[in-house]
């Protein structure tokens, strides 16, 4: 099991429930109206989604992840939940 923290510090969210959903589904339109990316302008949704599906690729062709790992400061951060 593992933890996803988006843009923490940045957004108010931080590792909340569905988090992951605008990050990989949709268009940034389709999502307008979420409180969960208010403040998240259409080009960093797009940005940090398509770097979140790629991980998700890896993960799904590999199985493995780093037990910890951070993309940018504050981008997205996850590690091992124990």
């Amino acid at each position: 099991m593992y933890r996803l923290d988006w843009g923490k510090g940045r957004y108010p969210f931080g590792a909340a429930h569905t988090l992951d959903l605008p990050l990989l589904l949709g268009e940034p339109a389709s999502w307008q109206h979420a409180d969960i990316v208010k403040d998240v302008d259409e080009a960093t949704l797009l940005e940090h989604g398509q770097r979140l599906r790629a991980l998700w690729a890896d993960f799904a062709r590999t199985g493995q992840l780093p037990s910890t790992c951070k993309l940018e400061p504050n981008l997205l951060e996850w590690w091992q939940a124990t």
